[in-house]
């Protein structure tokens, strides 16, 4: 369908994928069509909970204290030792919209959901609440929205309580969170920047006691919200950083005056 339509009018097909992979590449490079993404590997780079933790920690970006190990009873009841907290939470390498992640404070509840040991991230049960943002790299410069209130574990939409199932700006939270967000965001933008990636990413962050701001993932593609996000942006007269991704990788000339 691709081919017939574009041989048609005579137009250059670009592709844009939610969610980058080999494949897709492939098929770009062997059809000559145009890319709107980053390479697969820089996703699963970032996306990976293992190596994302090692980079923040490297970078010294502030993340929830964690250990990555093998998962079996001993190693639980020493990270509940460690982290003086009964209550873990357990995380796979991968894992979309929370499917990854487990929380308890009995091995048993969760022996099973998880093969015994296979690598996972340990890391404490904190009381906060999580928040995010949208950003994009245009021209080797970082544009970040304002951040907001994610809900998380609502039912009916989930069964998961660490599923991810709504947004909402503006999040209404202090100032304070704001600056550390935006701190953390230009930070982080700098590793995404050596690495040489552009365009579309989003950060998740965790707000836990004194307002401390920590690092949770970074969502290395179009997220979840960009399309609902572009719509705000629309309304209020801000140009989309979507329309920013789209000419970042098609090299359309475009004039922007924005900063956030």
């Amino acid at each position: 369908y691709i081919k017939k339509t574009s041989h048609h009018f005579s137009h250059i097909s670009a592709i844009i994928s939610f969610k980058p992979s080999g494949k897709i590449s492939h098929i770009c490079q062997k059809n000559n069509w145009i890319l709107i993404n980053n390479p697969g590997k820089l996703n699963r780079l970032f996306e990976n909970k293992f190596k994302f933790t090692k980079i923040c920690q490297k970078n010294k970006i502030a993340t929830i204290p964690s250990y990555i190990d093998k998962f079996n009873l001993n190693n639980f009841k020493k990270y509940q030792k460690i982290f003086k907290n009964k209550s873990l939470v357990i995380q796979k390498s991968f894992g979309w919209a929370g499917k990854g992640t487990f929380a308890g404070s009995q091995f048993r509840k969760i022996k099973n959901k998880i093969s015994l040991n296979s690598l996972v991230k340990f890391s404490p049960k904190l009381s906060g609440f999580t928040l995010l943002n949208n950003c994009c790299i245009f021209h080797s410069n970082l544009i970040q929205s304002p951040p907001a209130l994610q809900f998380t574990g609502i039912s009916p939409f989930t069964k998961n309580p660490l599923a991810t199932i709504g947004r909402q700006w503006p999040c209404l939270t202090s100032s304070k969170v704001k600056n550390q967000i935006k701190i953390i965001t230009n930070q982080f933008s700098q590793i995404l920047l050596q690495h040489d990636y552009k365009g579309f990413f989003g950060l998740d962050f965790f707000v836990g006691q004194k307002e401390k701001v920590y690092l949770l993932e970074c969502n290395a593609r179009l997220t979840a919200s960009f399309a609902f996000y572009t719509q705000i942006e629309l309304k209020n007269n801000i140009i989309p950083l979507f329309l920013l991704h789209l000419t970042e990788f098609s090299q359309i000339p475009i004039k922007i005056n924005r900063s956030e």
